[in-house]
């Protein structure tokens, strides 16, 4: 199964690079009280880059979903997956 993020927490984007070293890829959970937000949750994983062994590597979003009202987002770094 893949790890979640909610980004609710205050240290997601942390959370989502060490799960992303770790395993390659996460989904990331945009609850519907946060759904403003879901542009610069985008925008923060896109321009954020991944220290992956000394190399800078940029997560992708290969998929968004919705679920029961919560959105769903599978970040991956293509390199490791």
């Amino acid at each position: 199964a893949t790890s979640r993020v909610l980004f609710s927490e205050k240290n997601w984007i942390q959370k989502t690079h060490d799960l992303l070293r770790a395993e390659g890829k996460i989904d990331l959970i945009v609850s519907r009280n946060y759904l403003d937000d879901l542009l610069s949750a985008i925008t923060t994983l896109q321009i954020e880059s991944v220290d992956h062994l000394g190399l800078l590597l940029y997560p992708r979003v290969s998929s968004i979903r919705r679920d029961l009202g919560d959105v769903l987002l599978r970040i991956e770094l293509a390199e490791s997956v």
